[in-house]
């Protein structure tokens, strides 16, 4: 079951995977919201303080650029870290598929971690 989320309460800082997002994207989300269409839920993590963003920049930007104040969300319990692992698998099967450079920063960030 998804909730609504204030944008304002959502952080993004040190989980995106992408080198970069599509404003061609954006903008085609963000039209499809203004004609009333509905996307998935975003998908984001709860530290007890901050709402940490795994999956869903685009959805995210999209709704801002038109103008709402929140957003559908499934909130799954954790931090940053597990936002940014959900992040690393993003993508495969839905949404705007990651690039080259997507895939490449994504080995990169995860043989960065020791742990990983």
């Amino acid at each position: 079951m998804a909730d609504l989320l204030s944008l304002e309460r959502i952080r993004t800082e040190g989980t995106q995977v992408r080198v970069a997002l599509s404003e061609i994207v954006i903008r085609e989300y963000a039209d499809a919201l203004a004609r009333g269409d509905e996307f998935p839920p975003i998908e984001v993590y709860y530290d007890e303080t901050v709402h940490w963003l795994a999956d869903g920049f685009h959805r995210l930007q999209a709704a801002k650029q038109a103008g709402r104040d929140s957003i559908a969300a499934t909130i799954h319990p954790g931090g940053q870290r597990e936002a940014l692992l959900h992040a690393l698998s993003a993508n495969d099967t839905h949404g705007y598929r990651r690039t080259d450079a997507d895939r490449r920063h994504a080995v990169e960030l995860m043989l960065a971690d020791p742990a990983w």
